[in-house]
């Protein structure tokens, strides 16, 4: 392999004698930058750059900012859906809340009618039996000692009407 002092990749340029007193063709390491790159004030210069032409820069320019637009509307196009799911899903959200509110309400009216209904089927019996209790009082004679013993028939009513026994557990007779 060849070294790379053997071969430079930039040819030598000779300037002539500097200040410092370098010979001409001596390369230093100014002369080393200078050939490399080019030297201050010249970097317009075709001979050490390339020129690149407005529409490259336009072009390059144009690209990206048509990628950034590009990138930016896929963002807010992303960034819509979403928001669009989210309002699905707190539309559904409320729909069943709803609902629940509104068979609970018909649950709550159902269970209140029952309510009065057996509160008053439960005032109906009440004064059926207090009504039936004033009325067998009222209608029999106080009971004798020869029958209290025995159950008795009210007349007229088809049911029989038991009277309490006197003797028996934890009576005195």
């Amino acid at each position: 392999m060849l070294s790379h002092s053997a071969y430079p990749l930039y040819p030598p340029i000779s300037y002539g004698p500097d200040e410092i007193g370098h010979a001409p063709g001596a390369m230093t390491p100014s002369d080393v930058s200078s050939s490399i790159s080019p030297p201050n004030g010249q970097i317009g210069n075709s001979k050490y750059s390339t020129q690149i032409s407005g529409d490259h820069i336009a072009s390059a320019l144009g690209n990206e900012e048509h990628s950034r637009r590009a990138a930016e509307e896929d963002r807010r196009r992303r960034n819509t859906a979403a928001s669009a799911r989210f309002r699905m899903k707190k539309k559904q959200r409320e729909q069943v809340l709803e609902r629940t509110v509104r068979e609970t309400t018909e649950k709550n009216a159902s269970l209140e009618a029952r309510v009065a209904q057996l509160e008053m089927e439960n005032r109906w019996l009440k004064n059926l039996l207090t009504e039936k209790h004033e009325a067998t009082s009222t209608r029999m004679p106080p009971p004798s000692e020869s029958m209290g013993h025995q159950s008795t028939t009210v007349a007229g009513s088809g049911q029989k009407h038991i009277q309490p026994k006197k003797k028996g557990v934890g009576t005195d007779n």
